[in-house]
């Protein structure tokens, strides 16, 4: 998406600003805001995938997985590498 190195940070403000674009384009109210993210109607795709929330404000289909801390070679800075 960036062409150039992300950090899990990047993304998912990625995801929470296009989160909130979509909301404010379906209604530009404070209410009006909260209410569409709650909506099982409203979804918008994000850099982590489809973006929606439950009625209780937590992410659906949020996929969760682990990932380890490793040296990249031959330099001595460090990435986050997912665990399959």
């Amino acid at each position: 998406l960036w062409k150039a190195p992300v950090n899990w940070r990047m993304a998912t403000s990625y995801d929470a600003t296009q989160a909130i674009i979509g909301a404010l384009k379906i209604n530009n109210t404070r209410n009006g805001i909260q209410q569409t993210l709650h909506s099982s109607s409203f979804s918008v795709n994000g850099a982590t995938g489809k973006i929606q929330f439950s009625k209780s404000g937590d992410r659906i289909n949020n996929s969760i997985f682990l990932i380890k801390v490793q040296q990249k070679p031959g330099t001595d800075k460090y990435e986050f590498v997912p665990i399959p």
